[in-house]
């Protein structure tokens, strides 16, 4: 949708700066980044899937939150029904998780690489989406979402270029990097 870009002014209170997480971008937006940012530093960097998502949000931490059940913890690690705010918050002004991850939880939705669909009925030790779709999977809720929306396991999909919609990258690691860094730490 032409009205939604990225790298305009969204009216957003208090204004974006650098250190927003970026918004409306479609899945393919997020995706292209990757592929530019892999092209860049030589090492691969993609969308998460939907089940790396949540054990990244979880951070060890089986409950609805990565740090338990009490809704009312939330605003501590999350920017949600916050009726001051029109807009995604800077990063890192929340606690982060057990894994040093701010924002999983609010803020912005996160697209994943998955295509929305049903996870396989037998016990998967990490699921991934159906092979085509209509819609990518996002995760985290957004800035004004219910704490039941922005709760870990919770899953989405939506229509590209989504008001608040962002991403989240993750870099692959080879056996050939591990195998390069270890050789750089033995000289």
């Amino acid at each position: 949708m032409p009205e939604l870009n990225w790298n305009s002014d969204l009216g957003f209170e208090p204004p974006e700066t650098d250190n927003s997480p970026v918004v409306n971008v479609t899945c393919n937006d997020g995706m292209e980044f990757c592929k530019w940012l892999s092209k860049k530093e030589g090492v691969t960097y993609r969308l998460p899937t939907e089940a790396e998502w949540a054990f990244a949000c979880r951070g060890g931490n089986p409950r609805r939150y990565c740090f338990g059940d009490d809704d009312a913890m939330l605003k501590h690690y999350a920017w949600v029904l916050d009726g001051n705010r029109r807009g995604a918050s800077e990063g890192g002004f929340k606690l982060a998780n057990a894994l040093g991850l701010f924002d999983m939880h609010g803020n912005v939705w996160e697209w994943c690489q998955d295509w929305h669909g049903t996870y396989p009925s037998h016990a998967v030790i990490d699921p991934t989406g159906p092979e085509s779709g209509e819609y990518r999977g996002s995760r985290g809720g957004p800035w004004g979402g219910s704490p039941e929306i922005c709760r870990t396991a919770y899953r989405s999909w939506g229509i590209n270029g989504a008001y608040s919609t962002g991403f989240r990258v993750v870099r692959t690691f080879s056996a050939d990097d591990e195998d390069s860094q270890a050789g750089e730490r033995e000289e």
